[in-house]
């Protein structure tokens, strides 16, 4: 018994080794690469934001493939994501940005919120666009709450300008929403490139905040009988909305939205 009782101890921290060496100076994950399949100048951008729930769906299977079709079959330029795992046991140990990535020939980065003894999971963005830096910032929230992110890549447009891509995820929790959009508001304040902000952020945000969402009346949640408008996007670029809407789809408990816009001249 003394020795099974070992085997468990010794076994948990080599796991909890590993998972540090996985997670230390991790806070950014960034694989890019040149332009893929780029126009010289665009007429519009693509963008999506998507709470996949770590690719489990409706039917309660787990299936990144169906994530990766949806992606691939909208067209999408800029693609941001929450829910995202990185060696998690409830998804087998694997890399699911990394695995999104080489499906869909794109580049990534990989913000992780919340770190366990095996694996972690958070805000991802993908883009067929060179990623030029990244950063990942943990939010304020209460003591003992799940921890909230906010991911930003530098991205190289095709006209040759750069542009901040901001996915974020916000708590459940009312005050903790409120400190966390607070936050978002002064680091928005200090970026030195336009920007676009987007994700889940557990709320329909229609007031409070300093800027409007590019698109409104989209109801995202639940993905079956969508009623809740809360994956939302803001930004400063001087783009004009050309479209916006979700697809139907059951691969997440959330429906994706896609946003085409326009640079105004």
């Amino acid at each position: 018994m003394k020795k099974l009782l070992m085997i468990i101890v010794i076994t948990l921290v080599i796991a909890t080794y590993i998972s540090y060496l996985q997670n230390k100076n991790s806070t950014t994950v960034v694989v890019s690469k040149e332009v893929i399949d780029s126009p010289d100048s665009p007429s519009s951008l693509k963008i999506m934001t998507y709470n996949i729930r770590h690719g489990v769906g409706l039917d309660g299977k787990l299936d990144l493939d169906r994530i990766a079709s949806i992606i691939k079959d909208s067209g999408a330029d800029i693609i941001g994501l929450n829910e995202v795992d990185k060696g998690m046991i409830r998804t087998n140990f694997k890399n699911q940005v990394e695995y999104l990535a080489g499906k869909l020939e794109m580049n990534y980065v990989f913000g992780p919120t919340v770190n366990r003894v095996i694996g972690s999971y958070g805000n991802a963005i993908l883009t067929r666009f060179p990623i030029k830096e990244a950063s990942n910032h943990i939010l304020p929230g209460e003591p003992g709450s799940e921890k909230r992110g906010l991911l930003t890549a530098k991205i190289l447009l095709p006209d040759h300008r750069y542009s901040y891509i901001i996915i974020t995820h916000l708590s459940l929790n009312k005050r903790d929403r409120e400190r966390q959009l607070n936050w978002i508001e002064n680091y928005l304040a200090r970026l030195e490139n336009p920007f676009i902000l987007m994700g889940d952020f557990n709320t329909e945000l229609k007031t409070g905040f300093a800027y409007k969402p590019l698109l409104q009346g989209v109801k995202t949640y639940p993905a079956d009988k969508a009623k809740d408008e809360i994956d939302l996007y803001f930004s400063n670029l001087n783009y004009k909305l050309i479209n916006g809407y979700t697809l139907a789809s059951k691969a997440s408990d959330h429906l994706p939205v896609v946003v085409e816009l326009k640079a105004s001249a």
